[in-house]
């Protein structure tokens, strides 16, 4: 059979990319409507509430919020006051914006894989944009108030807008203005993910490799007026505030310590030494408040941060051993398929939710082999594919780049939020990755073929899930309860039950399930579950009180 010509195949691509970004777009709708339903779609939790607070503040003209350098992703504070400014103080609209952007991701991705895969392989082309737009987490994270959905879909920009100035058509770097904006890009995504900031020595690196010694010049500028213009704004804003030169946050101390300090896991942890440091309101002045009483004078939020940076470094110092392993075990925890939930429970909701039990891809799909496509396009030769003129180079710096930002994840600590921007590339070195595999196949190198197949199964391993919380029974419990809320009381028993199924004892849930009972008209089983709790010694006194009240209300004739 006769190949079709350039220009029909082109056609059918493009074709199938307005598809498949149709089809990621109606999901994330889809999702977003049975978001309202849940928990933490109609009551926002832990960060998510504090960037709301700050950006209602900021819609009611604010600008400046606190005196001091803003934490967390200062970016965020602003784009979602503006979207409250505009369209009212409700989530919903910053939902459909990170939806459509989350969407965005398809084209984005295609376009990328243009510059990295061979140029023979619209398949393949077409398979990376629906990994990328289909990803369960990047779905999940779409409908979050969380700076993740805008990160993630800035990462993809600045990996395209790199790979197009490492190499033009001709394989040579592009000129100044195609690394400015790389730069200017980085710079946002910094404001949304501040650890990205780790990524600039590296992009001032890539500016400087190739051509004469001015136009090396020229390109190091670029970079560092365009990294200039996107951080500007904020680091303006911090001086206005607070009187102090930061740059981005100042909050960088604290997630070291959290991350390398004393006891560190490789997740969030709750440092007990940190009295209030586990809650997001409390936590930014608890680590001062001691930072301040372990030096002997009053610091500010600034002083406060290097007071942490210098005990981290510290404990490093005291046990570099110890620290390599930790950092091993982040790293691992990058490519693992367990999903770190710390704000909201991606987990869970892929139990408990009709749109993401669906089998999306997961991070567990792309992140090993992703591992063996970027240090394949780091360490090893790409074949020269006709066509792709500068391939390699842009997929060894885009390799490159992904190992930093992974890098700079593990540096702090890991969770599924963080690790979400890096799905994307993930995703875009798999594909690579089986190519390659494909490419020694065909080839029948037979000894590359073999310690491919080794790599491969050590990837495998290194994908299995570590332990983790599988059973969810206090999220079950919150779902109960906030059913109930909505005046659903099947879906609340179904969820208190699942809670007493893992957890038989929890009073909690067996309290829920007696009212959904009630509601129901069950009413004997509503009496026996009060009744268990009334008895339960080791439940807390308000819910044993709750559970007698409800018996004695009880009519003779409904006994």
């Amino acid at each position: 059979m006769s190949e079709p010509p350039a220009r029909a195949m082109g056609a059918t691509e493009r074709r199938w990319l307005v598809i498949l970004t149709a089809v990621a777009l109606a999901l994330r709708g889809i999702w977003l409507l049975e978001l309202e339903g849940l928990p933490w779609g109609a009551e926002l939790p832990t960060d998510s509430s504090l960037y709301d607070a700050a950006a209602r503040r900021i819609a009611a003209g604010d600008w400046l919020l606190d005196p001091h350098p803003l934490r967390m992703s200062p970016g965020y504070f602003y784009a979602l006051g503006i979207v409250y400014r505009v369209f009212g103080a409700e989530p919903l609209a910053m939902r459909a914006i990170q939806a459509i952007l989350g969407a965005s991701s398809v084209p984005l991705a295609w376009a990328l894989a243009r510059e990295v895969l061979p140029s023979e392989s619209p398949l393949a082309r077409l398979v990376t944009a629906a990994l990328v737009g289909l990803l369960g987490p990047l779905v999940f994270f779409d409908g979050a108030i969380l700076p993740e959905s805008i990160a993630s879909a800035l990462v993809l920009a600045f990996a395209l807008a790199l790979a197009r100035a490492v190499a033009d058509p001709q394989d040579a770097p592009r000129g100044p203005a195609s690394w400015g904006g790389a730069a200017l890009l980085l710079g946002l995504v910094c404001l949304f993910r501040p650890n990205g900031v780790l990524l600039a020595p590296l992009l001032v690196l890539l500016a400087a490799s190739g051509g004469g010694r001015r136009e090396r010049l020229t390109r190091i500028g670029a970079v560092l007026v365009g990294l200039a213009l996107a951080l500007a704004p904020l680091t303006a804003r911090n001086a206005v505030a607070s009187g102090r030169f930061v740059p981005l946050t100042s909050h960088g101390g604290l997630n070291l310590y959290i991350g390398n300090g004393p006891g560190a896991t490789g997740t969030f942890r709750a440092p007990p030494e940190i009295p209030g440091g586990a809650s997001p309101s409390t936590q930014f002045e608890a680590f001062r408040r001691v930072a301040s009483e372990r030096s002997g004078r009053p610091l500010d939020e600034v002083d406060a941060d290097r007071f942490w940076v210098a005990r981290t470094a510290e404990h490093v110092a005291a046990d570099p051993l110890g620290w390599a392993v930790l950092l091993a075990r982040k790293v691992h925890l990058v490519f693992n398929a367990r999903e770190l939930g710390l704000v909201l429970p991606y987990a869970f909701a892929r139990e408990a939710t009709r749109t993401l039990s669906f089998p999306f891809p997961q991070a567990g799909w792309v992140a090993p082999f992703g591992l063996l496509g970027l240090l394949w396009a780091v360490f090893l030769p790409l074949r020269a594919a006709p066509g792709s003129p500068g391939r390699a180079r842009r997929a060894r710096a885009l390799g490159l780049v992904t190992i930093g930002l992974a890098l700079s994840v593990a540096l702090v600590f890991v969770t599924d939020r963080y690790r979400a921007p890096l799905l994307p590339l993930f995703a875009i070195f798999s594909v690579l990755f089986v190519l390659e595999a494909r490419r020694l196949a065909v080839a029948r190198a037979a000894r590359p073929l073999t310690l491919l197949g080794v790599a491969a199964a050590l990837a495998v391993l290194l994908d299995v899930p570590v332990a983790g919380r599988p059973h969810f029974e206090r999220d079950w419990v919150e779902l109960g309860e906030h059913s109930l809320a909505l005046e659903e009381p099947e879906r609340a028993l179904d969820a208190f039950e699942r809670a007493l199924e893992v957890a038989p004892g929890d009073p909690r849930a067996a309290m829920g399930a007696a009212f959904a009972h009630h509601v129901l008209g069950h009413e004997r089983e509503a009496e026996a579950l009060w009744a268990r709790v009334a008895g339960d010694e080791a439940a807390p006194a308000e819910l044993r009180e709750t559970a007698r009240s409800a018996l004695a209300r009880r009519r003779p004739g409904e006994r």
